[in-house]
């Protein structure tokens, strides 16, 4: 049975919020700005390198093995307090305030697309939040620096690493945040854009991890053995997380804003099929463009939801659906621009069923033909990952819809089988 989380934690940077602008220069140079002495005229680009091989050095104490992914943690405090009295910069402020100003000079920062909606869901729906980051600033700064992005937040806490001696993915550091919620780490979700530090550091610990992808590094290894949720945008993650309040069947809305609201409006009805056969579902492939979908498309006028799934199924994929074995599994309400300068709003419902052994001929209309389609049975993980390469969707805006869906399917999958 799925339970929704009792607390969600976030991480900070690419997650909460994109610094992907940062320019440790632009820093180094607010903060010599306001140096009393520097006698050795250091540059900004001479304090970095000298900062890049304080960083090198301090890798080295975790040994070899450690030295890319250090799980002990240093403070800015400390950092910044050898730096420069080693290069002889005095500064008018606290080694506090000095993190600050880099902090600030730094890192262009922007709330991550959505993030205010998805804090707002959560409070209004009872669900706790807080926030474990790696980090060498201190927790102060660093919740000085959410508030001001995220003035309406109810964090139940904040964590900087740099205050708590580990830094993720050592479990201590997970089981900190575990203690300050008072929660069992089975409650709590754990959304972050690293796939080790994040996604393998709360599985560690019995989390569930969420891997946040839109800001998050490219080419990193999935860690093996280990069950989480890719989610792309903060608005999915509320979709899905409505979608599992009480283990309720799909209930979504996809609305793709790429329409002029004063558009006339079209309404259609579709009906798409769940047929899965030894852990692999029946879909329709594009040789031309390259998705997969569910099969299943709109009902004629006066046609019953039921005899549609049988009629388009057959006609897509050859398929005979057995007539008793349909079951509601729910519906998606999608907006999004029709043809030419028109809103379509369509609901799609969509059915479990199975199908007799023998197949019959398939009968594609020209838009199919077109698009060459070929049914397929292919994995839920397979469908998401090849739908999710796809970058060119003008023509197949349906790919948003149906992918949304697999990983609503995908999720249910995996906590009915028991996987964390």
């Amino acid at each position: 049975m799925f339970h929704v989380p009792e607390m969600i934690l976030f991480d900070y940077g690419q997650t909460l919020a994109d610094e992907g602008d940062y320019d440790p220069i632009r820093g180094n140079r607010a903060v010599l700005e306001m140096a009393v002495s520097n006698p050795r005229k250091i540059t900004p680009e001479q304090l970095q390198d000298a900062a890049d091989g304080l960083t090198k050095d301090i890798g080295e104490l975790f040994g070899e093995e450690k030295r890319n992914n250090p799980e002990g943690e240093f403070s800015c405090r400390a950092f910044n307090r050898y730096l420069y009295e080693y290069l002889g910069i005095e500064l008018p402020m606290p080694w506090e305030e000095v993190e600050r100003v880099f902090w600030k000079a730094a890192a262009k920062v922007r709330k991550a697309d959505g993030i205010e909606k998805l804090l707002a869901y959560l409070h209004d729906r009872g669900i706790r939040t807080a926030v474990l980051s790696n980090m060498m600033k201190d927790t102060g700064t660093l919740t000085e620096r959410i508030h001001e992005l995220l003035p309406d937040n109810h964090f139940s806490f904040i964590m900087a690493s740099s205050d708590y001696l580990f830094r993720k993915p050592h479990p201590r550091i997970f089981e900190m945040a575990r203690a300050k919620a008072g929660l069992s780490a089975d409650t709590i979700w754990y959304c972050g854009d690293n796939l080790v530090c994040d996604v393998k550091g709360a599985a560690g610990v019995g989390m569930k991890p969420v891997w946040y992808t839109p800001y998050a590094k490219k080419g990193q290894e999935a860690p093996e053995g280990i069950s989480y949720m890719t989610i792309n945008h903060w608005e999915e993650f509320i979709q899905l997380l409505e979608l599992f309040r009480g283990d309720k069947g799909i209930c979504l809305t996809v609305d793709k804003a790429d329409y002029n609201p004063v558009w006339k409006k079209r309404k259609r009805v579709a009906v798409r099929g769940f047929i899965r056969k030894e852990g692999r579902y029946a879909m329709i492939h594009s040789g031309k463009y390259g998705e997969y979908k569910f099969p299943g498309g709109g009902a004629k006028p006066g046609e019953q939801l039921e005899d549609t799934l049988l009629r388009e199924v057959q006609e897509e994929t050859g398929l005979r659906v057995i007539r008793g074995t349909i079951r509601y599994a729910g519906r998606v309400r999608e907006t999004r621009q029709g043809m030419g300068e028109e809103i379509l709003e369509m609901i799609s419902y969509y059915f479990a069923c199975e199908t007799e052994k023998d197949t019959a001929d398939r009968c594609l209309d020209a838009y199919e033909k077109e698009y060459e389609y070929e049914p397929a049975f292919v994995t839920l993980e397979e469908a998401i990952r090849n739908n999710e390469r796809i970058t060119d969707t003008g023509n197949i805006p349906w790919i948003v819809r149906d992918t949304l869906v697999m990983k609503a399917l995908l999720q249910k999958e995996r906590e009915g089988n028991g996987k964390e």
